[in-house]
């Protein structure tokens, strides 16, 4: 608005600085410390009962069910078996296991063709997975409706058997139980490397801003990526370990939003005249800082939740999960940056100059040099010549 804006030539001052100017995010800081200590209690009890029972914190089972598959490959040059509604319409249509009819869910197609030079022969590939709905071994008791012969066969024996005498020979099936597993880098290992490298930084913030800051803002960081990663141990949403990379992207994102604050507490504290920076000076400048970087610290939280919600709605669904998870830290380390991480710096400050106030460095005795007097009379003196006035 206009009436915010000062008159440079009637020599107005700024009064307004942004719509949380007048607000103490601060008051709230206690109850949230409180609950996000809880939390994080509760998640390493969690992880520590999870690990030592199941081997893994994270709820997998859902996600490492095992699948059956059905592998049919046919290298014929004019093949019958030649789509996936051939699969579907004539051979899956009449194959009954244990009395039901066979169970399945989808049906992938790939085609490959090899040309040999020599006897200048293409000879087509067609292999065909078919993705059953039930964990099928392959071993199981199968027939195909209106064949006396395959009746007390396999599953994979019936599968097999067509194949092979639609396709003159020239086809394979082979039945085989797998898991959805995919290797994982080790939680702990991005969880030290996150610490590593959060500590690094701080190391940095330390002599920019002193030391009180830096290890407010290492200790926000830590909490803010640890408890995004403790909500998904102990709500048990179904993940595999790939979520643990939240723990790295969360970090960084609240050191970067740290500095909205500490940038704005060291100006303030350039400009203020007080005499002498006491607590209570500190705490207002403090309260002052978190209030004016409010804004812009709301407005960075948003674009980076933007780009989560997209890739969480829209991206791959394996990925799911973990920008659902920075969408949680990221609102977790706002939340923890305008409550604590201000009250956090005041209190570091505090026992590090207590620290200081208890360490008593001897101090050294300087050795006393002879002055000569000096005489305060009017009288003149006589001047003194060695080897003469003797």
């Amino acid at each position: 608005e206009d009436k915010n804006v000062p008159n440079l030539l009637k020599e107005e001052k700024q009064t307004y600085f942004g719509p949380y100017q007048d607000r103490d995010f601060t008051k709230r800081a206690k109850p949230v410390a409180i609950g996000v200590g809880a939390f994080s209690l509760i998640a390493i009890i969690t992880m520590s009962i999870f690990g030592a029972i199941n081997g893994s914190i994270y709820n997998v089972n859902p996600v490492y069910e095992e699948t059956s598959r059905a592998y049919i490959t046919v290298y014929s040059d004019s093949p019958v078996v030649d789509s996936v509604t051939y699969i579907e319409d004539n051979i899956l249509k009449f194959i009954y296991v244990d009395g039901e009819l066979v169970s399945y869910s989808s049906i992938d197609h790939e085609t490959r063709e090899d040309y040999d030079a020599e006897t200048t022969i293409t000879t087509t590939y067609n292999y065909y997975i078919v993705n059953f709905d039930k964990a099928y071994s392959g071993e199981e008791d199968a027939y195909f409706e209106g064949d006396p012969l395959s009746e007390g066969m396999s599953l994979e024996g019936v599968l097999d058997a067509y194949i092979d005498s639609v396709e003159g020979g020239e086809g394979l099936v082979r039945i085989k139980v797998s898991e959805n597993l995919v290797m994982q880098p080790s939680t702990l290992h991005i969880a030290l490397g996150a610490l590593a490298g959060v500590a690094l930084a701080a190391f940095y913030l330390a002599f920019r801003y002193r030391i009180s800051r830096a290890l407010a803002a290492f200790s926000v960081s830590a909490i803010a990526s640890f408890a995004t990663l403790g909500f998904f141990v102990v709500t048990r949403i179904a993940t595999t370990p790939i979520v643990a990379l939240v723990v790295p992207v969360v970090a960084l994102f609240s050191l970067f939003a740290s500095l909205y604050f500490l940038i704005r507490e060291r100006d303030l504290l350039k400009e203020d005249r007080s005499k002498e920076k006491t607590a209570q000076v500190r705490k207002e400048i403090m309260i002052k800082a978190t209030a004016l970087g409010a804004g812009p610290l709301f407005v960075f939280g948003i674009i980076a939740s933007y780009f989560a919600i997209n890739y969480f709605g829209f991206g791959p669904a394996n990925f799911a999960v973990l920008f659902g998870g920075m969408l949680l830290g990221v609102a977790l380390s706002v939340l923890l940056i305008v409550t604590l991480l201000g009250p956090s710096a005041l209190f570091f400050e505090e026992l590090i100059g207590k620290i200081v106030a208890r360490i008593r460095v001897p101090r050294l005795r300087k050795s006393k040099k002879r002055v000569a007097p000096k005489s305060t009379s009017s009288e003149p003196e006589e001047t003194i010549f060695i080897g003469i006035n003797d």
